[in-house]
């Protein structure tokens, strides 16, 4: 794959349940995965416009948001040493979130969801993008390959066995959109915006797959793997 670190994908188990009395994680990259029907939201720690976003939203989407930003807000705390209702946050010209100036280390982080779950990455070293997909049908993989991907990539993608060509989709899929949430830029940006990034695959369940991204840097050996859970 081009530009893609040769590494295997984690399997679920590799994943560290965090108690909420670990310290806070000490790699230079995070990686936190959690199921959001499971953890559920704290409407306490949001903030109002949080709130008066989510009120907008249909209620399955609703309760996705809340959680995920509850869990968000959890994380970013762990790693920050501050309150979870504390953290304020600016968004850019595509609608990602950082973390508004408050005196606190560098820190980029970047979500992504599929299904009920979840995976945050977090960064102190440089802007991360992340994403995840299930393993699922599309009715047509080879068009949606033909808009989005480079050449070479849909090439890689018809020399596979037609048993194998949905999850070599999804590898490739997912790869490129961490690329893009990385170097900020959107997905159907063209494929010219795709650039020769180093990539870590992982998994994060058996039928879940990702891809992690640093813009113009090397992923750091040493990335923490963690699970949020219902009851921290």
């Amino acid at each position: 794959m081009p530009g893609s670190a040769a590494s295997p994908g984690r399997t679920p188990e590799d994943w560290r349940a965090w108690q909420p009395d670990d310290p806070p994680p000490g790699a230079p990259l995070a990686v936190w995965r959690w199921n959001a029907s499971a953890v559920g939201a704290q409407p306490s720690i949001l903030s109002q416009e949080e709130l008066s976003r989510a009120d907008n939203m249909a209620p399955r989407r609703r309760a996705r948001f809340l959680a995920d930003r509850s869990a968000l807000r959890r994380i970013l705390a762990c790693h920050l040493a501050r309150l979870p209702g504390a953290l304020a946050f600016t968004y850019s010209a595509l609608g990602r979130p950082t973390l508004a100036p408050h005196g606190e280390m560098a820190l980029d982080f970047n979500l992504s969801h599929s299904g009920d779950q979840s995976v945050l990455a977090v960064c102190r070293s440089g802007a991360v993008g992340v994403d995840i997909e299930h393993l699922r049908a599309l009715p047509d993989i080879l068009a949606v390959a033909r808009r989005v991907f480079p050449p070479a990539w849909v090439e890689r993608l018809l020399a596979q066995p037609e048993a194998g060509r949905r999850r070599a989709f999804f590898e490739l899929w997912t790869r490129f959109e961490a690329c893009q949430k990385a170097t900020g830029r959107g997905v159907f940006s063209g494929v010219s915006a795709v650039i020769d990034q180093a990539t870590r695959a992982f998994l994060v369940t058996e039928d879940c797959i990702g891809h992690i991204c640093l813009s113009g840097a090397a992923l750091p050996p040493d990335i923490a793997w963690l699970q949020l859970d219902a009851n921290d």
